[in-house]
């Protein structure tokens, strides 16, 4: 199907079909070729892109290629952010190849890349930077409930990176893009899946409609079972208390509980810098929890203002 991306899948030529403009969430210069093209800087500056997310490797390959000398500081062993998560399981397959792609465009922009290097004020400072972009993503929402700092309680992201092992039935709890998106992961397992979701459908943030319907598919043909208008309202032993929308309770026996109820901008690093630097910006999930197409689009239109 031409209309889908290979590797967002977003269908963003679908755009086409329904007239809409064009776009793309990888390249964000299409349909907008005359307004994004790069142009030399002015003055050429000193930048520090803290984070090696989607956000912050393309605001760096664009800043570089207009001429800034520019350098990422990446705490992490490697780049990605998020994306590694979200690549690994298999139906999400062609994301694996989106990292290596920023990360070769990037060096031949001439960015220099430092992994393991974890931004603070000091060493920020030492680096006297004209220019500093924070893209230090975002942190998993942990609703502030009764039970909830239980062992069995876990982040969808943790489970599918296999930082934290799960047992047979789960209890995925949102029921977004992430929540449904791991669901599945877990039950191509084999698991006994159940996803609990407070509003009165699953994936609402998928706006592709054909990618929303075969998803949905999915989930029924592997047999994970959905609770609709139903949010978490207490963790006990082995088990959760959800109740719906007329406060109807229902006890789910799990051995693990999965927190998939969103992210929010983890800013801590760029209010601490504030005043500290000459010119301070953030992008991607760290000015707000968003999609991959948020993060592309943030990285290039800053590395073209700067």
């Amino acid at each position: 199907d031409i209309r889908r991306c290979i590797y967002c899948n977003q269908g963003c030529l679908g755009n086409f079909f329904r007239d809409w403009p064009i776009t793309c969430t990888i390249n964000p210069e299409v349909g907008r070729e005359v307004e994004y093209a790069i142009r030399p800087a002015t003055k050429p500056k000193k930048v520090l892109v803290i984070g090696g997310g989607p956000a912050g490797m393309e605001a760096a390959r664009v800043a570089a290629l207009r001429g800034h000398d520019v350098t990422i500081f990446e705490k992490g062993s490697k780049l990605g952010g998020l994306l590694n998560v979200a690549s690994v399981p298999d139906f999400k397959q062609p994301l694996r190849g989106l990292t290596r792609y920023q990360e070769d465009q990037a060096k031949k922009a001439g960015v220099r890349i430092e992994l393991g290097k974890e931004a603070t004020v000091a060493n920020v400072k030492s680096l006297a930077p004209d220019t500093v972009i924070v893209a230090t993503g975002a942190k998993p929402i942990k609703p502030s409930l009764p039970g909830i700092d239980k062992d069995f309680v876990v982040f969808a992201a943790d489970v599918v990176k296999g930082d934290k092992m799960v047992g047979k039935n789960i209890l995925v709890v949102g029921g977004g893009s992430i929540g449904c998106e791991t669901a599945l992961f877990l039950a191509q397992q084999d698991k006994t899946v159940t996803v609990a979701e407070a509003a009165e459908a699953l994936a609402l943030d998928v706006v592709d409609g054909s990618t929303n319907v075969a998803l949905l598919e999915l989930l029924g043909e592997y047999g994970v079972t959905t609770r609709i208008n139903f949010m978490l309202h207490e963790v006990r032993n082995g088990e959760a208390v959800l109740l719906n929308k007329d406060q109807k309770e229902e006890v789910i026996k799990a051995d693990a509980i999965v927190l998939a109820v969103g992210y929010e901008a983890d800013r801590s690093l760029a209010k601490a810098l504030e005043r500290q630097v000459k010119e301070l910006y953030y992008i991607g999930d760290c000015a707000e929890a968003r999609n991959i197409h948020g993060a592309f689009h943030d990285g290039a239109h800053i590395g073209r203002h700067i």
